[in-house]
């Protein structure tokens, strides 16, 4: 998995591909902005949503299955800026 950066459509999106490099798919999750910061559990991945203004994206950590389905933008609210994220252990 990755964060695509950029001012084109493709800088809205994560992208994946098989662990031998062939599979490519660049919009894999579409809809985040300027994300950064992957990190992957057993069953979800994250992204921080750095771009956007205040009130928006820019404050938000997104959250999807492994395999793409049910994002959520906005999984965590309230973030100052996000970039970088860590997974571990919950109690």
């Amino acid at each position: 998995y990755w964060a695509n950066q950029g001012r084109d459509q493709t800088g809205t999106t994560i992208g994946r591909a098989n662990l031998d490099g062939t599979g490519v798919v660049q919009d894999f999750i579409k809809g985040a902005h300027s994300p950064a910061g992957i990190v992957i559990d057993g069953t979800h991945i994250y992204w921080a949503n750095f771009g956007g203004v205040h009130g928006k994206l820019g404050t938000t950590i997104g959250r999807a299955k492994l395999d793409g389905t049910e994002v959520d933008q906005r999984f965590i609210r309230g973030a100052r800026t996000p970039v970088g994220l860590a997974v571990g252990p919950q109690g």
